[in-house]
């Protein structure tokens, strides 16, 4: 399954194109953090999303998704679901963000150190 980016993805989140499939309760407990935090979020019943995770009730099988036929809110379903209303099912981990971010800093330096070396040799 193809993992969910912030950056890339959060926009088809937002608009009712993605769902998102976390498979620890950890992963999604960070993931809903983020959108409380960063999106301002809230479940559909109004409900600060901090005060539960839906989890219980699907485990490594939930989707949270915005659905566009129901009022504004995040809501969560099993990942059948989505993938019946058409929405692209996404995989977030929080171990894989933080993998990815690391990566581009470790580019980001080999790619500096490159520069620095070039111009040391230039002279």
């Amino acid at each position: 399954m193809e993992i969910f980016d912030f950056e890339r993805d959060m926009d088809g989140f937002l608009e009712n194109k993605i769902a998102v499939n976390c498979i620890t309760e950890e992963d999604a407990n960070y993931f809903l953090k983020i959108l409380k935090d960063k999106c301002d979020l809230k479940w559909s019943n109004g409900d600060n999303i901090s005060e539960y995770n839906g989890w219980q009730f699907y485990e490594e099988k939930i989707s949270y998704l915005i659905l566009n036929q129901y009022k504004a809110g995040l809501y969560y379903r099993l990942i059948d679901y989505a993938h019946e209303k058409g929405y692209k099912i996404l995989q977030y981990n929080n171990s894989n963000q933080n993998l990815n971010i690391k990566e581009n800093i470790e580019e980001n330096v080999k790619q500096t150190k490159k520069r620095k070396i070039f111009i040391i040799e230039d002279f």
